[in-house]
């Protein structure tokens, strides 16, 4: 419920004040999956209301 209250209310605060800037929330057991070899897409993170997948993909290098 915490992580639901998180995602979801970032697009009503974006709503009310247009310079938010929106910040994926991510469960720890999401990040443990990820670090276990699951994809994204099995641990659920595409659904996320933030897209949480940008952070999630790596830098390139400059």
């Amino acid at each position: 419920m915490c992580h639901s209250n998180l995602d979801m209310r970032q697009l009503n605060m974006k709503k009310n004040n247009p310079a938010h800037q929106e910040m994926p929330v991510l469960y720890l057991s999401e990040f443990l999956g990820l670090a276990l070899g699951l994809t994204p897409e099995q641990l659920g993170i595409n659904l996320h209301f933030i897209n949480a997948l940008p952070v999630l993909t790596p830098a390139e290098a400059k």
